[in-house]
């Protein structure tokens, strides 16, 4: 899909103002948001989330002590736990000393660029303890490269807000992933009054979250605005989603996000192999980008020279 913009021009749009996403769509002909869209927009904002922190550092710390008492709440003794679309890990660095058990982490973004600027505002914020115990990666929330069942709690912030039309596939796949079930901040179509519901169908925004999780199987316990909200239009909600107790659990590791079955990491080239697809995945500046669409095919890695 990237072919049918030109970058340039979006990079001229986000200069000027203009939503990046909207100007994809309408360069593109596109009536939904596409994943590139999303990734582009938000990749053209690399640290604007972390002078966003910087400038309102009262309500981020209120934001996140709600989210830790919900967690601590719902899901006590987290032992695992995954920021899908942790955009610069800003929240996910205040959260990490508010929570009773401290979690090893996974976290991921669409945007490389978000990754790499984030992780180091994450590693100038919390202890050499708590870096150890994470994981940051470039990943696809339709692909994510973990294991069924790996994962204590996996949760959102206003990450999965952009795609409306994919709800089934994306809240399916988080729920692949977590052994215990979802914490997801999002905004609220159906809570939400005539303004939000009106600013969310322009920017094609979820809906039904509670009922797409419902179909999927699992049990929503709470479906509530938050007690902390920046943007009037564009008020957070927590869901806190319950997963059927699963018979068997895995050790949460990197696996191929097409298949999921195991990869193996080569010291040498630094990429990621995946026998079972023949593919290698690389990593730039030592951040792992484990998305279908930055797959290299190489059925020869491993044979002989």
């Amino acid at each position: 899909m990237r072919s049918a913009v030109d970058l340039r021009a979006l990079r001229d749009d986000y200069r000027e103002g203009r939503n990046v996403i909207h100007a994809y769509n309408a360069r593109a002909g596109l009536e939904t948001n596409a994943p590139e869209a999303i990734e582009i927009a938000y990749d053209l904002q690399a640290g604007q989330y972390i002078r966003n922190h910087a400038s309102e550092p009262d309500y981020y710390n209120a934001y996140t002590d709600e989210q830790a008492a919900l967690l601590n709440t719902h899901f006590p003794d987290c032992e695992s736990l995954l920021d899908a679309g942790c955009g610069e890990l800003t929240n996910t660095a205040l959260l990490f000393g508010k929570l009773e058990a401290v979690p090893s982490l996974f976290a991921f973004d669409l945007s490389w660029s978000r990754v790499h600027v984030g992780l180091n505002h994450f590693r100038s914020m919390v202890d050499a303890g708590c870096v150890g115990r994470t994981r940051a990666f470039v990943g696809e929330m339709s692909g994510i490269p973990l294991p069924d069942n790996s994962i204590d709690v996996v949760m959102t912030s206003h990450a999965l807000e952009p795609n409306h039309g994919r709800e089934t596939e994306l809240l399916g796949e988080l729920l692949r992933v977590s052994r215990r079930g979802l914490l997801l901040f999002e905004p609220s179509y159906e809570l939400g009054d005539d303004a939000q519901r009106s600013n969310m169908e322009q920017h094609g925004y979820v809906r039904r979250l509670p009922d797409h999780c419902e179909q999927l199987g699992a049990d929503v316990l709470e479906h509530h605005f938050t007690d902390v909200n920046y943007n009037p239009l564009n008020r957070t909600s927590v869901t806190v989603v319950r997963k059927p107790e699963a018979a068997i659990t895995n050790a949460p590791a990197f696996v191929d996000p097409v298949s999921h079955t195991a990869m193996e990491f080569d010291d040498v080239d630094r990429v990621y192999f995946s026998p079972e697809q023949g593919v290698v995945y690389p990593t730039l500046r030592g951040i792992p980008i484990l998305r279908a669409s930055a797959s290299v095919l190489a059925t020869g890695f491993r044979d002989p020279a």
